[in-house]
């Protein structure tokens, strides 16, 4: 995609403020969007939001809300109005592909059910502990690499009775606060694929920092927390620019999970496996979101010289 075409899309956009009529909308779905607005986290980026869409079109076939709410729901239950609405959609259809339809928006309805449910979910025994935690040295949160305090691991494996305290950092990552509180340090067992998607036990755990699972927590998409960056409760000076703008920490575990190696634009064989991994801004003079942010190791890292910053400080920049 040429600069020429990338000038030609935007001027033939139709400003933003025209989104509420109608015919410019359907202009601009007939424009090819350039793959240089999505930058490199195209595939992260037309990856979730298809599947937002498809999770809104099943939604609207059959609430999952009501189906959450209704705790004699079953996916029998599901499957009987799902048929039934197959009849309506597509009434030239044959019998059998109205079944299949039926059968697979069940079951994928149903496993949304049980996640909003919280249900299903299996906790590691102490031996899954131990073989998690003797898989690597040192042990790692498999979403952004961070190698776990042995204070932490002696809790995890549950060989400090009561568990000890866990002391905070003084200094912490400004775009990645972990720290704030003693969760962030805490070793948890996240479930790669979710329970609702039809990850079960075994080689689906993974050890990840409190951090990290608790802002993942049951989010699917890169959109879920919004389209826009968290406005800063401060505006703050970085590396000569002021920001006033931070990127939303579901955007961060996203990124990290997804990509789970440095982007160096020179080459780097960095892995969440064997290295911490940070989310930096492309450019500072940029908002910070998705299209605009990088994954990088410590050695690659453009912002190394200034991410860390006194913990009181990220407070009041983030605001908590």
């Amino acid at each position: 995609m040429s600069l020429a075409s990338l000038t030609q899309f935007i001027h033939q956009a139709p400003d933003f403020e025209a989104v509420w009529q109608f015919p410019e909308l359907q202009r601009l779905t007939n424009l090819r969007l350039p793959d240089a607005v999505t930058s490199v986290n195209e595939q992260v980026l037309r990856a979730d939001a298809s599947s937002m869409w498809l999770r809104w079109y099943l939604a609207g076939l059959s609430s999952p809300q009501r189906w959450t709410l209704d705790k004699s729901a079953s996916e029998a239950a599901i499957y009987v109005e799902a048929i039934s609405r197959a009849g309506s959609l597509f009434p030239n259809e044959s019998a059998n592909d109205k079944e299949a339809f039926a059968k697979i928006v069940a079951r994928v309805l149903m496993q949304e059910v049980h996640r909003r449910r919280g249900t299903a979910r299996t906790a590691p025994t102490r031996l899954i502990k131990q073989n998690l935690i003797a898989a690597a040295t040192p042990p790692r949160c498999w979403m952004c690499g961070y190698a776990f305090r042995s204070d932490a691991i002696s809790n995890f494996l549950g060989a400090n009775k009561p568990p000890v305290s866990l002391v905070l950092p003084k200094i912490v990552d400004l775009f990645r606060p972990r720290g704030l509180i003693e969760r962030d340090l805490q070793i948890e067992v996240d479930h790669i694929i979710p329970v609702a998607g039809g990850g079960g036990a075994g080689s689906n755990f993974a050890l990840a920092c409190g951090w990290c699972n608790s802002h993942k927590g049951a989010r699917l998409s890169i959109y879920d927390t919004g389209v826009d960056p968290k406005p800063a409760a401060q505006g703050f000076v970085f590396s000569g620019t002021t920001l006033h703008e931070l990127p939303r920490m579901f955007w961060t575990i996203r990124l990290l999970t997804v990509r789970q190696k440095c982007e160096h634009v020179g080459g780097c064989t960095a892995t969440t496996q064997n290295h911490e991994m940070f989310v930096a801004l492309r450019d500072l003079r940029g908002s910070p979101n998705p299209s605009n942010l990088g994954v990088y190791c410590a050695a690659h890292d453009p912002h190394v010289s200034e991410r860390f910053v006194d913990e009181s400080r990220a407070r009041r920049i983030w605001g908590n």
